[in-house]
């Protein structure tokens, strides 16, 4: 597998690669950004296999509005179903993702797979002091971790991933992962709940006012 940034000439790219090696998947590196879902339209007709979208670390969109990456991974998502071309490509959805929790509501929204960084540091015990790495050598040493050791340490992480991932799966009836991808009516979304919860208070709260206004204030118990 090879994986590309992406770029204005990154088709002419695709094609070397696959001209190199026609065996292999290539992946296309993709910002979430304001037009993220014009360039995975672009790239799933060219023929990309793979569209790595990946946000900020806080799993926010490098856009003006910074939007979050559950919400532009639907927006993906959705974008392609409309097209009818969601299955013809693979989605690998990155950043902010830090709990195995965020796995399975990654996949919900839309992706096919996620990819992890930091948490593989934290498993081998990095203190991720970034902003300290001008004036401190690496209080854990990472470049000395003993291979096994670190090698098992990230194994017993994305076991324990996938055993949450499993019970997630086992409390929604579902047999395996990719009967979870896009099943959003599986899903609590906070923005809805909100709103089914308060929008009726709201709008009784505005009719109150508007009859208070028009009858004074004894009207109805209204003070």
């Amino acid at each position: 597998m090879v994986e590309l940034e992406y770029e204005e000439d990154v088709l002419s790219m695709v094609k070397e690669a696959k001209r190199i090696s026609p065996g292999t998947i290539v992946s296309v590196r993709v910002p979430f950004g304001d037009n993220v879902e014009e360039l995975a339209e672009e790239l799933t007709y060219a023929g990309v296999e793979v569209i790595h979208l990946y946000a900020d670390i806080n799993g926010r969109a490098f856009s003006s509005g910074q939007g979050f990456i559950k919400d532009m991974t639907l927006n993906v998502h959705r974008h392609l179903v409309d097209l009818k071309i969601r299955d013809e490509v693979t989605l690998i959805v990155s950043g902010g993702i830090a709990m195995a929790e965020h796995v399975a509501k990654s996949i919900i929204c839309g992706a096919d797979l996620t990819a992890i960084d930091l948490p593989l540091l934290i498993a081998l015990e990095c203190r991720y002091c970034k902003s300290r790495l001008d004036v401190l050598s690496c209080p854990v040493e990472l470049k000395e971790v003993e291979p096994q050791w670190g090698a098992q340490r990230i194994i017993n992480l994305i076991g324990a991933w996938r055993n949450q991932l499993l019970e997630v799966l086992g409390a929604m009836g579902l047999r395996e992962v990719r009967r979870l991808r896009g099943e959003v009516g599986r899903a609590i979304f906070f923005e809805d709940i909100e709103k089914e919860i308060f929008e009726h208070f709201l709008s009784v709260s505005k009719e109150c006012v508007s009859a208070k206004k028009a009858y004074g204030n004894n009207y109805g118990g209204v003070r």
